[in-house]
């Protein structure tokens, strides 16, 4: 038995354009001479075009974090929902036969949680088995594909929704130091959703349990915060560093046996992130259209944390790509996390 990934479901709050997003912000942080001038080489170098968010940010950076946190109850479920709804819809299957659902986020907290709302606005069935993975970062998502696996490993009739939503736009901080600023030029909001099943064939391919490694010499490189404005993130230059030198044995670890194609498909954590796994997988065959994937969603939507990888994947098919597929992303620890996806 198997687990398949069935299909998957996007949604999007409003678009803006990253170069009014950073004339607003530049504006609000009161930026001039050399702050300006380093404010304008991070939003030039983020490659981003345009990122998603669900209010003004500039308002944003006035909020406590409890005003921020009821922002997200409000505008978390709907976004959730949307993308559910869409995985559904792709899957053919109906509300009542989802078994078990798995919502990933790190940037809100609310009880009884996104879980638990959109399973009455989608039908699902009360018996429907709650998982909540919660602050663990950019590899959220692969997390909660990986606790689907488990799932459908235990329980082989068992069908799992698995959401991400973020809203990263709420954590905008009134500091004006260099590590602020390189995040509040790539983060944004969206949210992602999968099927996963195990006892019907086809799909778009089968997953593995994956692995995880945590680079301890870089474990201060990228933290995640609660403070009283919102949720700090550091992001060291550490980090490429670290993903750059220990990239191709975790990916060669996710190879799928008898296959020889490798395609890593990376979280689009920022162009320096992307430029180090690159350089760390030279010496590896990569087909061309996993970088390609990955540089796609950063330029069209930024880095949306744990679903972004979701969109990488389905940016990825879109190009013609196909499994199998090495799926990998980072987070605090330094933590990489990966899951393969043989052919279906």
């Amino acid at each position: 038995m198997s687990a398949r990934l069935r299909s998957l479901g996007f949604a999007l709050p409003r678009a803006w354009a990253q170069d009014e997003l950073a004339s607003g912000l530049a504006q609000a942080w009161e930026l001039d001479g050399v702050e300006k001038a380093r404010w304008d080489r991070i939003v030039c170098g983020s490659t981003i075009r345009r990122r998603h968010a669900v209010g003004d940010l500039v308002s944003t950076l006035r909020m406590s974090t409890g005003e921020r946190m009821r922002v997200y109850e409000r505008e978390a479920p709907e976004l959730a929902l949307r993308a559910a709804s869409e995985a559904l819809g792709k899957a053919t299957i109906d509300a009542s036969a989802i078994t078990d659902c798995v919502v990933v986020s790190c940037t809100g907290f609310t009880a009884p949680g996104v879980g638990n709302l959109i399973a009455r606005r989608l039908g699902l069935r009360p018996t429907v088995r709650h998982t909540q993975v919660g602050f663990m970062g950019c590899f959220g998502g692969v997390l909660g594909l990986r606790t689907a696996v488990g799932t459908v490993a235990a329980e082989p009739g068992a069908v799992v929704l698995v959401v991400c939503v973020e809203l990263c736009s709420l954590h905008l901080r009134a500091d004006r130091s260099p590590e602020n600023l390189v995040a509040s030029a790539i983060f944004a909001d969206g949210a992602a959703a999968a099927i996963v099943d195990g006892e019907r064939e086809g799909g778009i391919g089968r997953l593995t349990l994956g692995a995880t490694i945590v680079l301890d010499e870089a474990a201060d490189a990228m933290t995640w915060r609660i403070g009283n404005d919102g949720f700090a993130m550091t992001l060291t230059r550490e980090v490429p560093v670290a993903l750059e030198r220990s990239v191709r044995p975790f990916v060669e670890s996710l190879q799928i046996p008898t296959e020889e194609r490798f395609a890593p498909l990376a979280h689009p954590g920022g162009p320096g992130i992307l430029d180090a796994i690159e350089r760390g997988l030279a010496s590896v065959a990569v087909v061309p259209e996993a970088s390609a994937a990955s540089r796609a969603v950063l330029r069209d939507y930024g880095n949306m944390s744990s679903g972004s990888i979701l969109f990488v994947l389905d940016e990825y098919l879109r190009q013609g790509g196909r499994p199998p597929a090495q799926i990998i992303a980072f987070g605090p620890g330094l933590t990489m996390d990966g899951i393969a996806l043989a052919a279906p």
